[in-house]
């Protein structure tokens, strides 16, 4: 069923679909939108004579819908119809009008003779729990000094079993198996059986020179990958070398000084390194400067 409607904007008839379609086309459609929305903008408003709201200068060169000459008169305008706060002044206890809703001085005069009145604070540093003096108008500060600020934020994020300090473990590890980070180096290797080698030590060195020239050895690997092992938090340990022999078995090699086999926290690594070799059928073994495959005589100092 088809309607027949007459356009508002054209006048013209036109068939529809439905009977409450009012134009015949998207040109009309646009002019008619157009005069509706300037129709709900202005509803209620005095008609625009092209002059300015605020000073009433005529507007040169501007877009149709400015009312306003410059931006100055724009902003003066607004003010004029911002909201008013009554307040009291704290210092001077006069009245006083404000458009800032937190005034509470009713002049700059009034701000300074208030911070002037009080005495200088006494504060004790949260974090080396000395005494500061302080103006009264910073009497809200918690340390002495920046330096304390930030360790004391340090101590907030990195905590015993933070996991800030698990997270930047676990980045590490994988950057440096992926070889793309290597802390505290000393030099580095070409090899044939284990490409470019980022040594940390004279021992890794004087180990690494010897497995290049071993028969018995196909190929190995430096730094192989990274294991997990839990103190107060988790952390991550990277094995030194891994080697592959001719007859298909595989050693997992740690390179130690002996002084340091006893320590706490290499006991755990060493032990976490000896489940994953039985997990994985390697062998785990610590070379020290007593006892080594290639008797090499290392110096510990």
């Amino acid at each position: 069923m088809s309607y027949q409607n007459k356009c508002v904007v054209c006048e013209n008839i036109f068939e529809a679909q439905v009977p409450h379609k009012i134009t015949c086309s998207k040109e009309c459609r646009n002019i008619h939108s157009k005069k509706y929305h300037l129709e709900l903008y202005y509803k209620g408003k005095e008609p625009f004579d092209g002059k300015c709201l605020k000073c009433e200068k005529e507007i040169e060169n501007k877009a149709k819908s400015a009312r306003f000459c410059s931006k100055q008169c724009k902003r003066k305008e607004q003010r004029r119809h911002s909201k008013v706060y009554f307040k009291t002044c704290e210092y001077c206890q006069k009245d006083f009008e404000t458009k800032q809703k937190k005034t509470i001085f009713c002049s700059q005069g009034c701000v300074n003779s208030a911070t002037r009145k009080h005495e200088n604070v006494i504060n004790i540093c949260l974090e080396c729990n000395k005494e500061f003096e302080i103006s009264f108008i910073k009497r809200n500060r918690k340390f002495c000094s920046r330096s304390c600020a930030t360790i004391h934020q340090n101590k907030a994020m990195f905590y015993k079993g933070s996991p800030v300090i698990e997270k930047m473990s676990l980045t590490k590890a994988k950057l440096m198996v992926a070889g793309k980070t290597h802390p505290k180096i000393q030099g580095s290797l070409e090899t044939l059986k284990g490409g470019k080698v980022f040594y940390k030590s004279s021992w890794e060195k004087a180990f690494v020179e010897k497995i290049e020239v071993d028969n018995n050895i196909i190929s190995f690997k430096y730094e192989p990958f990274y294991l997990e092992y839990k103190t107060t938090e988790i952390h991550h340990y990277i094995p030194d070398i891994l080697l592959n022999f001719n007859d298909g078995t595989k050693k997992l090699i740690e390179i130690k000084p002996s002084v340091f086999l006893e320590t706490k926290i290499n006991k755990i690594k060493f032990k976490t390194a000896r489940k994953y070799c039985l997990k994985n059928n390697m062998t785990f073994e610590i070379w020290t400067e007593k006892n080594n495959p290639y008797n090499i005589i290392l110096n510990i100092h």
